[in-house]
Order: structure tokens, then C-alpha cells, then sequence
């Protein structure tokens, strides 16, 4: 059986914190959906990156405490941890790119959040 990677990004105050769960197929569903949990119940908003979404990632808010799943380059997020998002976002694409690599998703999902936390740190400096 193969183990199967999810990468979840943290956003605390523009800082960032990752962990990669990497685990066989039944044990990644349930620890991810249990951080997530856990995540929620500290306050954080989930976002889970997914080509289905409903948001697209230039209108997604990362304003807040925000986790960022990131599934499995092949297979994508699994249905549990889909379940547990807040929100499943988009990267929007205009050709024959249906998804992105995880390191691509990863960077496009943290300099959009970045970009934001940025704009509220220079709004709250220059008061």
C-alpha cells in the first residue's frame, strides 16, 4: 500500500509554519481531519486548495488565523479532509492546466495570503 502526502501551511501573524503528514491512506484521513479539528477549535479558518472549489484563490480572505491544505499532487485532497475545510479554493487557469503541482499550489496560496496580511500590517502601521 502506498503512503500518500498532504501538506497543511499555517498562518499566524504573516509567519509561517508547515507540517507534512505523509501516512498510509487510512491513518492520513483520520490525523489530518483531527488537526484540522484542532485547528478550528484554536480559531483557525481551514481553506483546502482543490480545482473543484467554489472560491477562486484571488477573491479567497487569508486575513485571519489560516490553515492551507494542500493535497496529494496526483490524487488531490481526500473526502474526509475536504469535509473538514471551511472552504475549498480554486487557482484559477485560463488553458489546459487542471491542477498544479504542490509546490506551485503551495507558493500561489502563500503569496496571496501573504499579499493580504501584508496589506492589513501596513494599514495598521501607518494609523
Amino acid at each position: 500500500m502506498s503512503k500518500r502526502l498532504l501538506l497543511i501551511l499555517f498562518l499566524v501573524s504573516g509567519l509561517l509554519a508547515t507540517s507534512v503528514v505523509s501516512a498510509h491512506p487510512s491513518e492520513a484521513a483520520t490525523s489530518t481531519a483531527a488537526l484540522q479539528q484542532k485547528l478550528k477549535e484554536k480559531g483557525f479558518w481551514i481553506t483546502g486548495a482543490d480545482p473543484g472549489g467554489d472560491v477562486e484563490l484571488p477573491d479567497a480572505d487569508f486575513r485571519g488565523l489560516s490553515a492551507i491544505v494542500i493535497g496529494d499532487e496526483h490524487r488531490g485532497l481526500r473526502r474526509l479532509t475536504k469535509e473538514h475545510c471551511d472552504r475549498l479554493v480554486k487557482i484559477p487557469s485560463t488553458g489546459r492546466v487542471a491542477s498544479y503541482n504542490m509546490a506551485t499550489a503551495s507558493g500561489l496560496f502563500l503569496f496571496t495570503a501573504y499579499l493580504q496580511q501584508r496589506q492589513i500590517s501596513s494599514a495598521s502601521s501607518t494609523k
